[in-house]
C-alpha cells in the first residue's frame, strides 16, 4: 500500500469521508439494500481513481490537472448521495429534527424568522437580490480553483480545494448525523398551499405531500 504515500491531503480527506459514509450506509440501510451496494460501488470506483492519481507520472500534466480539480465533481455527487442515505432514517425522524431546530429559533428570536420575515416585509426586489446573491455562491466555489489551475498556480488551487472540501465534508457529516427538511418544506410558501417536488434536508430527497401537511407534521412532533 505504498501508493497511499503519494496521495495529497484532499485525497486522504475524501477517502476518510467515503469510509465513514460506507459504514453509515451499511448501518442505516443494511447490507441487503440495493442502494447500499450502489453507494459501495461508487466509493469503490472513487478508490480506484485515487489509486490511479497516486501513480501519475510527473510529466502527465493532463492527469495532474484532473487530479487537482476532481473534488469539484465530487461535491454534487456526494451531496446527492445524502438523500438516499437519510432515507434509512425515515421522514418522521427528519421532521423531528426540524422541530428541534425550530425550538432553537423560537428561543433565540421569539418567532420563526424564516416564516414571518417575508410575510411581514414582502419585497420582490429584496427577495430577488438575495436569491441572486445565493446563486453566485456556486460559480465562486467552482471558478476559483479552475482559474488558479488555468494560471498554473496549482499549489494555490490545492490549498483552496483543501479548505473547500473540509467545509463541505464537515457539513455533509452533520447532514448525515442530524438531517432536517428546512423551512422551505416545513412551512407553507407565502403564495399559499402548493404541491410539488422538493428536497428534504437539502439532500435531494423527493417529497410529494403538500407543504402545509409537512408543516403540520413538524409542529405535531414539536
Amino acid at each position: 500500500m505504498t501508493w497511499l504515500k503519494h496521495l495529497n491531503l484532499v485525497d486522504k480527506l475524501i477517502a476518510a469521508y467515503l469510509a465513514f459514509v460506507t459504514v453509515m450506509a451499511l448501518a442505516r440501510l443494511g447490507i441487503a439494500d440495493r442502494t447500499t451496494w450502489w453507494i459501495v460501488l461508487a466509493h469503490g470506483l472513487t478508490a480506484v481513481l485515487l489509486y490511479l492519481f497516486a501513480r501519475l507520472r510527473p510529466e502527465d500534466r493532463t492527469g495532474k490537472v484532473i487530479h487537482d480539480l476532481y473534488p469539484l465533481l465530487l461535491i454534487p455527487a456526494l451531496y446527492t448521495e445524502l438523500a438516499f442515505l437519510n432515507l434509512g432514517l425515515g421522514l418522521e425522524a427528519v421532521f423531528a429534527n426540524d422541530a428541534i431546530v425550530q425550538g432553537w429559533d423560537e428561543a433565540l428570536f421569539g418567532e420563526q424568522v424564516s416564516y414571518t420575515w417575508i410575510r411581514r416585509s414582502p419585497s420582490v426586489f429584496w427577495s430577488g437580490l438575495l436569491h441572486v446573491a445565493y446563486v453566485t455562491y456556486y460559480p465562486i466555489v467552482y471558478l476559483g480553483p479552475i482559474l488558479l489551475v488555468a494560471r498554473r498556480r496549482q499549489q494555490s488551487a490545492r490549498q483552496v480545494l483543501l479548505a473547500t472540501m473540509i467545509a463541505y465534508l464537515t457539513c455533509y457529516t452533520v447532514f448525515i448525523l442530524f438531517p432536517v427538511a428546512g423551512p422551505n418544506f416545513a412551512f407553507d410558501h407565502p403564495t399559499g398551499w402548493t404541491a410539488g417536488r422538493g428536497i428534504v434536508g437539502g439532500h435531494g430527497l423527493p417529497l410529494l405531500p403538500r407543504r402545509g401537511h409537512l408543516r403540520r407534521r413538524v409542529r405535531q412532533l414539536a
